[in-house]
């Protein structure tokens, strides 16, 4: 099950919480994951955090 693709739906004003890192010429991209509902466990062992438009998020931006 480890390699299936899973497609989250996602509505107007939410989004995958993540983040993007650059060093030089390389790019890479971390999600932020959360444990599943007992329901969904048998699905994944981890889901994407969703989160809401306008929710309080701490970030650090450090661009160059």
């Amino acid at each position: 099950m480890r390699d299936k693709a899973i497609r989250y739906d996602l509505n107007k004003g939410q989004y995958l919480q993540g983040l993007l890192a650059r060093d030089n010429n390389e790019q890479r991209i971390y999600v932020v994951t959360i444990e599943p509902e007992v329901e969904d466990a048998q699905i994944h062992n981890r889901w994407p955090r969703v989160v809401q438009n306008g929710e309080n998020i701490n970030f650090i931006s450090n661009q160059v």
